[in-house]
């Protein structure tokens, strides 16, 4: 997200999949034999350990899912912007990552708007989905991460592309977008720290509470945050070729979104099998 709305200068159900599928049956098993009678035990008294066995039961029955997560980088459209209106922000980069069932990197791109035409933030928009597709697996569940995207994110995309279609009878970005937000279950980190803390947190510190590393780009002597978006996206729907500015920029958005993945392991009680 951008203008430091989205905690850069400015929150699933199963773990991503630590046993080969070859092993999983023979793994399940095993819990079934000696997991799921101690659960009824009564020796077992602690709550956090009956809790715990039965998290294990469920990750290693159940399929792990498909994780991706967005956070898209963006321009303001009038001159004092809420972050709380989607009607004020247009997007011109969307920062998108995978992490497939299995995998321990998660795989980022960057994929930038060519131009200030709504056909260019069609194409955007149409990129962004096509990116996720390719990667998911029908017969896989799906989620989607974020920071703060079901406030900022979300809403801004649903807004442009009702606006796309809206300007372009026929054109199916709309119903994709939907279609692709009603399949996923979409976690918000943000979320999650707010019940968790009773407050707002920037993904900064919260990166820094949690000893996550984030790419930390700089532009001109000084280091990149949210703020510096709107203006390098300006810039970078320009005429004007500017190689350095754009790189500056991908590895900005690309910064919040690579580190969700390891967040989402930490805030979520993942890594409980490691």
């Amino acid at each position: 997200m951008t203008g430091g709305h989205s905690g850069r200068g400015r929150p699933p159900r199963h773990p991503p999949r630590s046993l080969s599928d070859s092993r999983r049956p023979t793994a399940r098993a095993a819990v079934r034999r000696h997991i799921v009678p101690a659960l009824q035990s009564p020796r077992i008294d602690s709550a956090e350990l009956r809790r715990y066995l039965t998290v294990v039961e469920c990750e290693l029955a159940m399929p792990a899912p498909h994780r991706f997560a967005i956070d898209i980088e963006t321009i303001s459209t009038v001159d004092d912007p809420d972050f709380s209106d989607p009607e004020h922000w247009i997007p011109f980069c969307v920062a998108a990552g995978h992490l497939a069932p299995g995998d321990d990197e998660p795989e980022v791109e960057v994929l930038f708007r060519s131009d200030s035409s709504i056909a260019a933030e069609r194409r955007l928009l149409d990129r962004t989905i096509d990116w996720i597709a390719e990667r998911s697996e029908s017969s896989e569940p799906l989620e989607l991460v974020t920071y703060n995207g079901e406030s900022y994110d979300i809403p801004i995309l649903q807004h442009r592309a009702a606006e796309i279609s809206g300007s372009n009878p026929g054109v199916g970005v709309r119903n994709r977008l939907d279609l692709l937000l009603y399949s996923a279950e979409h976690v918000d980190l943000m979320q999650h720290v707010v019940d968790h803390r009773g407050y707002h947190a920037s993904l900064d510190d919260v990166l820094d509470d949690h000893d996550i590393d984030a790419d930390e780009p700089t532009w001109m002597g000084s280091k990149v945050d949210g703020s510096d978006m709107p203006e390098m996206g300006l810039e970078l729907l320009s005429d004007r070729e500017n190689p350095e500015l754009r790189d500056a920029v991908r590895r900005y958005a690309a910064s919040d979104v690579a580190p969700l993945f390891e967040l989402h392991d930490k805030l979520s009680g993942r890594k409980v099998l490691k």
